[in-house]
């Protein structure tokens, strides 16, 4: 019973699999933690817990490792990491005799390691990228697979079946395309063929990590740089704080101050959560007490485990794969090396779990333990605080942990905010996110720059932001700020629109419009169409031109109301500044003896200069919102649209074009009233239209719209050609 109990922690851990797209660490933390509870309790209430050969050194690593929490926010990764491991260390002194594992081990191992092989062989065949199978990501599988190959070569097997599995479990490392895995699958192999004295596989194990090598630097050029300064990047952390480390998960806080540019464009300006090498986050987060408990505990393993063929060959898989992974950081991967370390170590005396005290302590931690998984699996249940700002589903999430960097930055509450910066005091997004609620001023720009300099150099939010308050003062620092932003995430498009700002209200227009058009690749938002639109009425004012399908497309893209109210500003500034100039209009009285028509003559002369002076005052702001109410109203025709349009043509004193503008504009209104049934009306205003413009019907924009009109109200087709028989240009239409 608990051999199968044993056995059933670690399978149910690799096989486990996030169904709805959770956290696949919080489904296998809960269910590794579940099958620890039940088998403590088991072996704790009979008795059967032994010290084993690898009890010290477990020991001694987990006291460090929670030494690390003290004195540093506790964030949800660091918290279940060190609960997980233990957990695991707990169940690793309650493991079985080898003499009951025997049997079991290497059969079931083996078949776990070839079903997720043929699970990632399917993934890989139905064109996944990265093959995956039930683990969190490929490389995890990677040195899963890579622990479980010298279980595969021992199985009690005929050799050819041997062969055919190992040949399976070769295929599946291969569909994750894995370097760390191939090398740490190199080793494992060639750990367990030294130890069977098999030497004609020498030129298979030298050839093997040349191949990974040359993989590495044809494929992977890009990661090994940036993991080169990752790693610099915690051995400065660990040799600042040799003696304390800079606490459980403080490389991810403590990284954002100190990265380069170089790393910021080669890893695409993602966040780096981990230095992707178990001994250097060791030493960076633990200092030398951190560094030296993890190699003393693989020494303690490596010791207890040296005479077994199996699970010594596993385990140096697992220690290889630290070099360039994370599987200390991984459930699954964890399980995994405490069952080999089980199945190899020698058994020492009991320890005394009958008394009552380390029964229930005991169980009291793994209890509390698997309640924390649960709370973690609810938080990614009701939160879905990356897709959903529903405040009831928050507040559910932020009541079963308050420890969540996205949960809190979702609410942007200041209470919220303070909590996620006390947590991580480097978390630029907050930061980011506090520096905007203040008001715009010194303070304001003070807190941008802190960011800046003291703790992430290359926060594109907090580069745009600070470039938009400084370009009025200082646009060659504005423009800098926004090149650096661009150099960081090229991707990003605000970087774009903002630069393009930058260069328009200082006059380079052709720049602008480059940046604008890379901006315009890489979205559709928007402040990018609003931001074209000032460009083109920028270019007007400048050249006295501009590109109508540019302007056309902008307006299109910005919403209706905004550019209605565009449109009225303009117009408001026209007419301000036209009751100006009527104050100052001359003032002339009629001589005693001058007739009318002399008066008149006068009068018109001597208002000729001012009334120039009148209309290119406001010319330009007319010409403004005529462009901008004609691209409306081709975009979306309506009454109220023309009559805009109207009153534009009006104050550039096209008195006939406002005329027929309005005659369009009661023809929608005589559509309107047709649909709601009021014929007469309609026929009026049809009959006022046709008044005012006779060639109504061969206007392309209202055939278009009379077409549209009579698909979405078919049940007026009938009363439509009474309005329209007696106009033949409208009879096409009526087809």
């Amino acid at each position: 019973m608990r051999a199968l109990l044993f056995l059933a922690l670690p399978l149910a851990g690799l096989f486990a699999v996030d169904p709805v797209s959770f956290d696949y660490h919080a489904v296998k933390s809960t269910v590794l933690m579940a099958g620890a509870f039940g088998l403590l309790l088991y072996a704790a209430l009979s008795g059967q817990s032994r010290r084993t050969a690898i009890s010290l050194p477990l020991l001694v690593f987990l006291a460090v490792r929670g030494s690390m929490l003290i004195g540093h926010p506790w964030s949800g990764r660091a918290w279940r990491s060190w609960s997980l491991l233990l957990a695991l260390t707990l169940c690793a002194h309650v493991a079985p005799s080898r003499a009951q594992l025997r049997r079991l081990v290497p059969g079931l191992l083996g078949t776990t390691g070839v079903l997720l092989s043929l699970f990632a062989l399917t993934q890989w065949g139905l064109g996944e990228r990265q093959a995956h199978a039930t683990m969190a990501n490929r490389n995890f599988l990677a040195i899963a697979l890579a622990m479980l190959v010298p279980f595969v070569l021992s199985c009690d097997r005929r050799r050819g079946l041997r062969w055919v599995l190992l040949a399976a479990l070769v295929a599946g490392l291969l569909a994750t395309k894995s370097r760390g895995g191939a090398l740490a699958a190199t080793a494992a192999f060639a750990l367990w063929a030294l130890w069977r004295r098999r030497f004609w596989m020498a030129p298979v194990l030298v050839l093997a990590p040349v191949v990974v090598l040359a993989a590495v630097l044809a494929f992977g050029r890009g990661a090994v740089k940036d993991r080169l300064y990752w790693y610099e990047a915690a051995w400065d952390m660990g040799t600042s704080h040799t003696l304390r480390g800079v606490g459980a998960d403080g490389f991810r806080r403590e990284y954002p101050p100190v990265r380069t540019l170089d790393e910021h464009a080669i890893s695409g300006g993602r966040v780096v959560h981990a230095v992707h090498n178990d001994y250097l986050e060791s030493f960076a987060e633990g200092g030398v007490p951190g560094l030296l408990a993890h190699l003393l505990l693989l020494a303690g393993v490596g010791w207890a485990v040296r005479r077994d063929r199996r699970a010594g060959p596993a385990l140096l898989a697992f220690a290889v794969g630290s070099l360039i992974g994370l599987p200390l950081h991984d459930p699954a991967l964890l399980a995994l090396a405490f069952v080999c370390a089980a199945l190899g170590a020698r058994r020492c005396a009991p320890l005394p779990l009958r008394r009552a005290a380390p029964v229930l302590g005991n169980i009291a931690v793994l209890g509390f333990l698997l309640l924390h998984g649960i709370h973690w699996l609810g938080d990614r249940e009701f939160g879905r605080y990356l897709k959903t700002q529903d405040a009831q589903h928050l507040d559910r999430a932020l009541g079963l942990d308050r420890r969540h960097a996205e949960a809190l930055l979702s609410r942007a509450t200041g209470r919220d905010l303070e909590l996620l910066v006390s947590m991580e005091p480097h978390h630029g997004n907050a930061l980011y996110l506090q520096a905007r609620k203040r008001p715009d001023g010194e303070d304001k720009e003070h807190a941008f720059r802190e960011i800046l300099l003291r703790h992430d150099p290359h926060h594109v939010p907090s580069r745009i932001a600070l470039a938009r308050l400084v370009k009025g003062d200082d646009p060659a620092q504005a423009a800098s700020l926004l090149e650096g932003a661009i150099a960081a995430d090229p991707r990003r498009w605000a970087s774009y629109a903002a630069m393009a700002e930058v260069q328009r209200e200082q006059g380079n227009l052709a720049q602008a419009g480059g940046y604008l058009r890379k901006a315009e690749q890489r979205t559709r938002a928007a402040p990018v169409a609003h931001e074209r639109l000032e460009l083109s009425l920028a270019t007007l004012r400048a050249h006295g031109e501009t590109h109508s399908d540019a302007l056309h497309a902008a307006v299109a893209a910005l919403p209706a109301v905004l550019t209605r109210r565009r449109i009225e500003t303009a117009l408001a500034a026209a007419e301000k500044r036209a009751q100006t100039f009527d104050e100052s209009r001359p003032a002339l009285t009629r001589g005693a003896d001058e007739g009318d028509l002399e008066f008149i003559r006068r009068k018109r002369t001597a208002e000729a200069p001012w009334l120039r002076r009148r209309q290119d005052a406001v010319h330009g702001f007319y010409v403004e919102a005529q462009l901008l109410a004609g691209a409306l109203t081709h975009s979306q025709p309506s009454a109220a649209h023309y009559r805009l349009w109207s009153r534009t043509q009006h104050g550039l004193r096209h008195f006939e074009i406002a005329r027929q503008l309005e005659a369009l504009a009661l023809f929608l209104e005589a559509l309107n009233g047709l649909a709601g049934g009021n014929e007469d009306g309609a026929r009026r205003k049809l009959a006022r239209a046709m008044r005012a413009h006779p060639d109504l019907g061969t206007e392309k924009n209202i055939r278009k719209v009379l077409a549209a009109w009579l698909q979405a109200h078919a049940d007026r087709r009938a009363a439509a050609k009474r309005l329209l028989h007696r106009y033949p240009d409208f009879r096409d239409s009526l087809k």
